[in-house]
């Protein structure tokens, strides 16, 4: 039987259409969101991506990025389509940082998982007397901004201004120990946006004597600092009491108490303060007994 030439050409075009079609048609990509760990801190905070749905073909890939800040490279995406990756977030400026992941099968969806990097800061040393140096440094605040440290809540001067660079960072920055009473207290910084959260610095009881040396029944002045305030202060020249009655100040300080000397004999000895709060401060005296 003879075929229609009409019939072939009906054909014929049939395919190329359907060809065209199949040539034409998009593939679409997949679709994934993600989460994260935590969503707002300081620098160096550990932080986890999670992503699941992934097209995983042992071809495709993946990277994350902090903002604009590369932080995964290119790592093929698991069978399972599910991708958990780990890092220290960036030492940037305070502010909202997208997190980014792209692939080259998927989109990731919008709006991006957002982390907040708020400031922090580091002491030098975590306890001290009244007038030490502290050394301060800190992170994650405003970029190029002018930083205050406050102790206790009161503004500090510090040994020179204090401000950050494009990463919100500074370091090294100084302030004298302020005469107040001993214990914990709190240092902050703050940037033009707000504060830290308070770190601790603990004020140590110290004491200072007008002499190195000094005879039985002489007399030497002894001052103190880091003391609770108005406190009632006891003195022992080694464990046995010295007769005076004193008491600090509001800042935990007493100046230029007199005491005697008692009966002891000759050699090194030590002084001791103590408050009503069992604060103590001890010091090295030498001591010449009086010959008879």
């Amino acid at each position: 039987m003879k075929i229609p030439k009409k019939f072939w050409a009906i054909l014929i075009t049939s395919l190329l259409i359907t060809a065209t079609l199949i040539t034409v048609l998009p593939v679409f990509a997949a679709s994934f969101s993600a989460t994260l760990s935590v969503y707002s801190g300081p620098p160096n905070t550990a932080l986890y991506t999670y992503a699941t749905g992934l097209t995983a073909n042992g071809t495709n890939t993946y990277a994350v990025s902090f903002g604009t800040t590369p932080m995964v490279g290119a790592t093929v995406i698991p069978v399972s389509g599910t991708v958990t990756t780990y890092f220290g977030v960036p030492v940037l400026a305070r502010g909202s940082y997208n997190i980014i992941i792209t692939t080259t099968s998927d989109t990731q969806n919008t709006p991006y998982p957002v982390f907040v990097i708020t400031p922090q800061i580091f002491l030098g040393t975590s306890s001290g007397n009244v007038g030490d140096h502290l050394v301060i440094s800190g992170n994650g605040f405003a970029a190029n901004a002018t930083i205050t440290i406050y102790f206790d809540g009161v503004a500090q001067i510090p040994s020179s201004p204090i401000s950050t660079g494009a990463t919100g960072q500074f370091a090294n920055a100084t302030i004298t120990v302020p005469s107040t009473w001993g214990g914990n207290h709190t240092v902050t910084a703050a940037d033009y946006v707000g504060a830290t959260i308070p770190s601790t610095y603990k004020i140590n009881s110290s004491m200072t004597l007008s002499a190195t040396y000094a005879a039985v029944g002489s007399s030497i002045n002894v001052s103190g600092a880091g003391f609770a305030a108005d406190s009632t202060m006891s003195f022992l020249l080694d464990s046995n009491p010295i007769n005076t009655t004193v008491s600090t100040d509001a800042s935990g300080k007493f100046t230029n108490v007199s005491l005697v000397i008692p009966a002891t004999y000759s050699g090194t000895h030590v002084i001791t303060a103590r408050d009503s709060a069992s604060h103590s401060a001890a010091a090295n005296l030498s001591v010449t007994a009086v010959m008879t």
